[in-house]
């Protein structure tokens, strides 16, 4: 996809989320801020509805450490992008959050079984380990499905739902 296309894309992401997801006042959502050079789903346009729509929303960011630190952010936080490309919010923003009700997941692949491949990392994969009740929803590109991914295990959490440009998936 060209620049215009992926642009096109991840506001028809932002879109189906509007319109497919559990949205309520008060709730704690992790959202990944895209890595431009890696082409991900620009996360900016769901974001900015997030904050016109639910205000009272708490919204959180990672923060590349060990293990993944959560920032809260707001409209107009300014972001820093780290050695990994990723923007990140200030680190005065970090709060003590341990339960997410809404998690957006990056992902390179995903498969008809709600498992996805990431980044090589394993900071989603701990994260959403402690995270039994969140509802996981992955962003990707439609191109980006694969019928199995065959190194899942049963240790992987799988997701909820990935939403791309073309469609929402539902696992079980």
């Amino acid at each position: 996809m060209d620049a215009d296309q992926r642009r096109a894309a991840s506001v028809s992401i932002a879109q189906r989320c509007r319109e497919t997801l559990p949205w309520h006042d008060e709730m704690s959502i992790h959202i990944f801020m895209s890595i431009a050079r890696n082409l991900q789903i620009d996360t900016s346009p769901l974001l900015a509805w997030i904050f016109s729509a639910w205000p009272t929303a708490r919204v959180y960011a990672p923060r590349e450490t060990s293990i993944m630190m959560h920032a809260q952010i707001f409209l107009d936080t300014e972001y820093a992008v780290n050695r990994l490309g990723i923007p990140e919010p200030p680190a005065q923003n970090v709060a003590q959050i341990t339960n997410f009700d809404l998690i957006f997941v990056p992902l390179l692949a995903f498969d008809s079984a709600g498992h996805r491949v990431g980044y090589g990392g394993g900071y989603y994969d701990r994260f959403l380990a402690g995270q039994a009740k969140a509802f996981k929803v992955g962003l990707a590109y439609e191109s980006s499905r694969l019928s199995r991914i065959i190194d899942a295990d049963i240790h992987d959490v799988a997701l909820d739902r990935v939403i791309t440009e073309t469609k929402m998936h539902r696992f079980a």
